[in-house]
Order: structure tokens, then sequence, then C-alpha cells
């Protein structure tokens, strides 16, 4: 798998799961405390089934999946913290 395009899709991936995360947000009453960890879980688990899809490795999905999660979580705090002040 060319991990250059792996990267590329998969950190692509970072607005469906801010969308997804606020979706589930919404739709479930969920506390904004248990969002960063569900962007965590979504961003590995839709980058794993992407490297599955490409034929690459499940550890190389894993990790750009764990660092969507973690910039989606990023994005929307900072997002969030810009917009209220």
């Amino acid at each position: 798998m060319n991990f250059e395009l792996a990267a590329l899709y998969g950190l692509g991936s970072v607005p469906f799961i801010i969308g997804a995360c606020e979706a589930v947000k919404r739709a479930f009453k969920v506390p904004a405390q248990y969002l960063p960890l569900m962007g965590l879980v979504l961003g590995a688990f839709f980058n794993v089934a992407l490297a599955a899809q490409l034929g690459g490795a499940k550890w190389d999905g894993l990790f750009i999946g764990l660092i969507a999660g973690l910039m989606a979580s990023g994005l929307y705090s900072g997002a969030k913290n810009t917009l209220r002040r």
C-alpha cells in the first residue's frame, strides 16, 4: 500500500469524524467530555477499515486513525473555544 495515499485519505477523514461525533452527541445526548474518546475510536475504526480496503497494514490504519481522531478533537475544541470568547 502506498503510505502517502493512505495518509491523505485517512487525514481527510477528520471533517467526517467531527461531523459524526457531533451527530452522535446530539442524537444520543452524549456529554461533551466523551467526544475526544469518541473521535479516537471513530478515527481508528474508519482508518483501519480504509487500510483493509486498500490492502495495507492494519497498524498503519490504526496509527493514522489515532492521529485523525486527535486532530478532530483538537480542531473541534479549538473552534468551540474561539467562537465562545
